[in-house]
């Protein structure tokens, strides 16, 4: 049997060159769709992960605590906040576990809303804010002091009175930096509390309705401002998103569930559930159509190949050769040139890969944005293995129906 696999691999090589037009065209089907397979998978998932990272980062953290029932109320709402001995609680149960390696920050904030207008103007415009900590804002996440600021410079959290605002609330405001602003919200006293701030810096999320509303605010004048030591959420932020089930199983079992409420980034990111749900049915269709195009292309071509021989199988039935041989011959050529084929067509797109993220060509922004990104695509060797595997099918079923116009032209004979 082993001899007899030898002898049908090594017709199948020869048979490969037999018509070396041909075998050229097939494998260069399979070659670009290898390649246009894997930058299109390795573009969405690369842009899915960046995207991932970017909610996180910027927004939501690995981890966040808050008060039971926050949700269900409004969310700058002082009566679900956090004293500062649960806040301790929280920050204890992390300092004692094994997964205190795994925490990079830890850090609170303070949701609010309210009214901003430029001193000596009667033009306000709604806000919401987010007040926190800058130094440990910033060192969690770096792109807000250098990445996203439009002009002026981030919140110092050593001048009291600054705020930060997006750059779509300055130019409906007509506001630039060092100008006085007033900014009106209600406090503890159920009253509209004022607070004299001024303008140290415009920042861009590169999303419109974002950098309309958004401003940043130092949570100790928040607390002021609002007459209270409490706030509202605690961001926990990991060194890897992989360990996020892991510490969020681990915090949920220490702290008292009629108090807190735990939510993991992806509970609270539903924007990027929608996203990521929509890239990859995307994805899928586009694959799909590539496979479809390429078993096409295949079989056409093989079917070829084996009427053009099929006195050559005769002459092999009759010289002994059983009925599975020329199948097999038949699967082994394509699965031959498949393996060859998809093996380059990998490498290729590899390089691509590096060398079109290499160039860092600008893309246009995403519907809502205003800040464009430079084109990145990561391969990475689950993608390589998928795609390959996907290949190998593709050609498998390319060589059925040939096999089986073949088998029915033997019973003709």
């Amino acid at each position: 049997m082993d001899k007899l696999l030898i002898i049908i691999l090594k017709n199948a090589f020869r048979n490969l060159f037999r018509n070396k037009r041909r075998t050229l065209l097939s494998g260069m089907a399979i070659i670009i769709s290898t390649v246009a397979m894997l930058l299109i998978m390795d573009y969405n998932k690369t842009s899915m992960y960046f995207f991932r990272e970017g909610q996180i980062q910027s927004k939501w953290g690995h981890i966040q605590v808050k008060k039971k029932n926050y949700y269900g109320a409004e969310t700058t709402s002082l009566k679900y906040m956090l004293s500062k001995e649960e806040v301790a609680e929280v920050k204890k149960i992390i300092k004692e576990s094994n997964f205190k390696k795994n925490m990079n920050h830890f850090l609170v904030r303070i949701n609010f809303s309210g009214l901003l207008l430029k001193k000596g103007d009667s033009d306000a415009s709604i806000v919401i804010g987010s007040a926190i900590d800058p130094q440990k804002e910033t060192f969690a996440n770096p792109s807000l002091k250098y990445g996203n600021m439009y002009e002026g410079k981030f919140l110092s959290g050593k001048i009291p009175g600054e705020l930060v605002i997006g750059i779509g609330l300055a130019k409906k405001l007509n506001l630039k930096i060092f100008d006085v602003v007033y900014l009106y919200s209600v406090g503890g006293s159920g009253l509209p509390d004022i607070m004299e701030a001024t303008i140290s810096g415009i920042i861009s999320f590169g999303t419109k309705s974002v950098d309309d509303i958004i401003i940043y605010a130092d949570v100790e004048d928040i607390q002021k401002l609002f007459g209270t030591q409490n706030i509202h959420d605690i961001v926990i932020f990991l060194d890897d998103t992989n360990n996020v089930n892991d510490v969020l199983k681990y915090i949920k079992s220490k702290l008292d569930p009629n108090r807190y409420d735990v939510f993991a980034w992806s509970d609270l990111a539903t924007d990027y559930k929608q996203v990521v749900s929509y890239i990859s049915k995307n994805l899928f269709f586009t694959i799909c159509i590539i496979i479809i195009v390429l078993i096409f292309l295949l079989t056409n071509s093989i079917l070829m190949s084996v009427l053009e021989r099929i006195s050559e199988f005769g002459t092999l039935r009759a010289i002994g050769r059983n009925r599975i041989e020329i199948p097999l011959m038949i699967i082994f050529e394509a699965i031959i040139l498949g393996i060859i084929c998809s093996i380059t067509g990998l490498g290729i797109g590899v390089f691509l890969a590096k060398f079109l993220t290499s160039l860092c060509i600008p893309l246009p922004p995403p519907p809502g944005g205003s800040i464009s990104y430079p084109l990145s695509i990561f391969t990475n060797a689950e993608s390589l293995l998928l795609i390959f595997l996907i290949q190998m099918v593709t050609i498998l079923i390319a060589t059925i129906y040939p096999i089986l116009k073949i088998n029915n032209v033997k019973k003709l004979i």
